[in-house]
């Protein structure tokens, strides 16, 4: 039985759209268009323009490629590791926010390579005990 492509493009819409923790109005929003008109798109049941793909592959950060055939991008694999709430602050966030995560991040990896160092030399760690030193440090430095 052969699928049809206009109802997986509109399973990657859905799906990437509830990722990001978007409304269908939120999405249509940000695409200057009807929350009707992503409701259609996400049932397979209306076509888009190519103005549309290019908005939603904006929105998404991924590739045509990935939007319309489900293929060739690394971006949203990563971007689903992602959690919501660090991408919701890359995308929305403020100045201090993103500044602020900047920092989170910084740490984040230090830590890892810390990590990863002591592991060579049979030291064993929980990240979990790294999240809690991290938080502390946010919460004495902001």
């Amino acid at each position: 039985m052969e699928t049809d492509p206009r109802k997986e493009f509109g399973q990657r819409v859905s799906r990437m759209r509830k990722y990001l923790n978007l409304t269908q109005q939120q999405l249509a929003d940000k695409m200057n268009v009807t929350a009707k008109h992503i409701s259609h798109v996400e049932c397979g049941k209306a076509n888009t323009s190519v103005g549309s793909l290019v908005a939603l592959s904006e929105v998404f950060h991924c590739s045509l490629d990935y939007l319309i055939r489900g293929t060739g991008s690394d971006e949203i694999a990563v971007l689903q590791k992602i959690p919501c709430e660090v991408l919701e602050v890359l995308i929305t966030g403020s100045e201090k926010e993103q500044a602020l995560l900047d920092e989170f991040l910084k740490l984040y990896i230090t830590i890892i390579i810390i990590i990863a160092g002591k592991k060579e030399s049979g030291f064993k760690t929980n990240l979990r005990v790294c999240f809690i030193y991290i938080k502390k440090y946010f919460i004495i430095s902001y």
